[in-house]
């Protein structure tokens, strides 16, 4: 097939996908909404992107490669139904699919489909457990790449002068179609605490999370993840989110660059959004909106082909039913 058909079909893609996202009114024209209050939900996003590293390429010597900047859009649609059988007790399903397309370099197009329930039992107004459980299937490059079975059990506990604070634990288990050696089992813990600033919609909080994979092969490693987070409320009624995350990687056995170490990773993540509703409500539509986001991701590391850095820039809109 020649570069001019495979632009083409993948611009035709790119022309498809944003208008089921953009017009939802017109592809779901015919959905009743309970105007006393309706149990499920729909949410829709469709953003173009830009990306200096998609391939995740070193940027350091011996390994330096040059980095594989490329645009793209980012678009899913989550669908949400919560059954309350009291005022304590419910189930939620979920059914989400979220794709990421590159203009150029397609062996990176990622599709992920999840389906999944969340029981939730309130004890009071202010404590809850929930528990999450999905599945999650990734096609990366047009090819089956992953199936993720994922368990999340939580306590919740808001205070009304202290804020909310949040124990979980998580299991993880990866089947890699690709290679057999990432196939593995992680399960870990960690604590979130949120404080909601008085009188106000911002927030700031701060968790902590330890985690252990063990893989068939040797990717074997213990995880160690720091991160702070907030939300203030700007001028025009915009919302900024940011969030930063460390993680500390300790691999058991995966030989670094330099002769005789085990490789470590240091990880830092930045991500900010703006977030600005646009209406409150559209046709059949609620709070369309306007966001745009950003992801620093800087990873250092002594096995050299893993040591690099990368910028995402992402801008689009939002709507939910």
């Amino acid at each position: 097939m020649s570069k001019e058909k495979t632009n083409s079909g993948r611009n035709y893609l790119f022309v498809v996908a944003i208008a089921l996202l953009l017009l939802p009114t017109h592809v779901f024209g015919q959905v009743s909404v309970n105007k006393g209050g309706k149990s499920w939900k729909l949410q829709l996003k469709s953003q173009f992107l830009h990306d200096d590293n998609v391939a995740q390429n070193p940027d350091k010597p011996p390994v330096l490669a040059n980095p594989d900047s490329d645009n793209g859009w980012n678009g899913s649609a989550a669908f949400n139904y919560t059954h309350k059988f009291n005022n304590k007790f419910s189930l939620a399903g979920d059914i989400d699919i979220d794709a990421t397309i590159y203009s150029d370099l397609g062996q990176y197009d990622l599709i992920a489909f999840m389906g999944g329930i969340k029981p939730k039992y309130k004890f009071s107004e202010n404590m809850f457990v929930d528990m999450q459980y999905f599945y999650m299937r990734n096609i990366a490059g047009g090819n089956d790449f992953s199936g993720v079975n994922y368990l999340n059990p939580s306590f919740n506990y808001l205070h009304k002068k202290f804020g909310l604070t949040r124990v979980h634990y998580f299991f993880k288990n990866t089947d890699n179609f690709v290679n057999q050696a990432r196939d593995g089992d992680q399960h870990g813990g960690g604590l979130t605490h949120i404080y909601l600033i008085p009188n106000s919609r911002h927030y700031i909080g701060a968790g902590y999370q330890i985690s252990d994979e063990d893989t068939v092969g040797r990717f074997d490693r213990t995880i160690h993840d720091f991160k702070v987070l907030g939300r203030i409320v700007l001028p025009m009624d915009i919302e900024l989110n940011g969030e930063y995350k460390f993680s500390y990687r300790e691999y058991d056995t995966f030989a670094a660059t330099t002769v005789g170490a085990i490789r470590d990773d240091e990880q830092h993540n930045f991500r900010f959004r703006f977030r600005k509703v646009l209406w409150d409500t559209l046709g059949m539509l609620n709070k369309v909106t306007a966001r745009i986001d950003y992801h620093h991701q800087n990873n250092e590391s002594n096995f050299l082909v893993r040591d690099y850095h990368s910028n995402r820039f992402m801008g689009g809109l939002e709507a939910r039913f």
